[in-house]
């Protein structure tokens, strides 16, 4: 339960970064599971996006600031 609730305040924490600075921020390599947790805690926000990148089980989680529509 710590463990899931670390990596939803990690989560949170970047995903606030990446919206103040306007640039991704990428995490470290983590299993599909803790990844999963990551994507899900973001899922809602509106402003960003989450994508895995690697190969192999083992893959990092780029938090990506969605760009304002131009007008």
């Amino acid at each position: 339960r710590r463990h899931i609730d670390h990596l939803k305040s990690l989560a949170l924490k970047m995903g606030q970064k990446a919206k103040k600075t306007g640039q991704s921020v990428t995490l470290e390599k983590m299993n599909p599971y803790d990844r999963r947790i990551i994507h899900l805690t973001l899922k809602d926000e509106r402003t960003l996006d989450t994508r895995s990148m690697g190969e192999g089980v083992y893959k990092k989680v780029v938090i990506i600031p969605k760009r304002a529509p131009r007008r």
